[in-house]
């Protein structure tokens, strides 16, 4: 019992800071809650539709989570059997996947601190990749790309979720955001908002184009998964509604790559 409790004061320490501190959300305290059982409250949907798309069995697969944060897929996946690697370069989130890893029961050599930039890992060593929510954050999207698809071995899956900054939205303050204004003027509009500004600066505004342009260049196939949007954005009185309904923007994107031999000749 006194475990679980240290356990969960370090994921309450961890996302009062980053829904609180960095992003000044209203609902923090909420959000926290719902991430004491993140497994099934986060990780286990977006599975369940990877699983069903694809006719996908994770069982005996070894798998990559990048960007493993405290641990949502990685946890999620090892109950279906899965062999799961954690790549994730956050030492406090570190020290989480390794407290629920000894909660588990399950080796801790399977986390390991590093960037998606860089993989210690050898070529071709995962039968599928996870990257939700990363590539904004990451200091060289390419160079991530391009990681994911060497450590895959041919025939391998990645599953790549973004968020698409065409769209007036940003997904982790919650609010509308102009992103396509100079940094200093966002910067302006958060602090109007009585927001923490300091965040934004960590943020690669990306889009489906820059990811496409990437992947066009990588051996792969890719399956892009249009999913339900959230009821708020296909409301009328919304002003997401003009950007979803008659310029067809996507609030986000999910992407599977199929990895192939190598790039075929024209």
């Amino acid at each position: 019992m006194q475990n679980n409790d240290n356990l969960n004061s370090l994921i309450t320490q961890y996302y009062k800071n980053f829904y609180s501190d960095q992003l000044g959300l209203r609902d923090w305290e909420e959000r926290i809650e719902s991430r004491i059982k993140e497994e099934e409250n986060f990780a286990s949907p977006r599975i369940e539709i990877i699983e069903k798309l694809l006719d996908y069995d994770f069982a005996e697969k070894k798998i990559l989570v990048v960007g493993a944060g405290t641990g949502a897929e990685f946890f999620n996946l090892n109950k279906k059997r899965a062999q799961v690697h954690a790549l994730e370069p956050n030492a406090d989130a570190i020290d989480i996947l390794k407290a629920k890893c000894a909660k588990h029961n399950i080796d801790p050599e399977f986390v390991t601190k590093g960037v998606a930039e860089t993989m210690p890992y050898s070529d071709g060593t995962f039968d599928f990749v996870y990257c939700y929510t990363v590539l904004e954050h990451v200091q060289n999207v390419e160079r991530a790309v391009h990681e994911m698809v060497r450590v895959t071995k041919t025939g391998g899956r990645i599953f790549i979720q973004t968020p698409n900054y065409r769209m007036p939205y940003e997904p982790h303050y919650k609010i509308f955001m102009p992103t396509f204004l100079p940094r200093a003027i966002l910067k302006l509009y958060l602090w109007l908002r009585r927001r923490p500004t300091a965040f934004i600066d960590s943020l690669n505004f990306i889009h489906r184009k820059q990811i496409l342009g990437i992947i066009r260049h990588l051996p792969v196939l890719t399956l892009q998964i249009l999913h339900d949007f959230p009821e708020n954005f296909v409301k009328k009185n919304n002003p997401f509604y003009l950007f979803v309904n008659y310029f067809g923007i996507e609030r986000d994107f999910w992407f599977i790559l199929l990895k192939l031999p190598g790039r075929r000749k024209s």
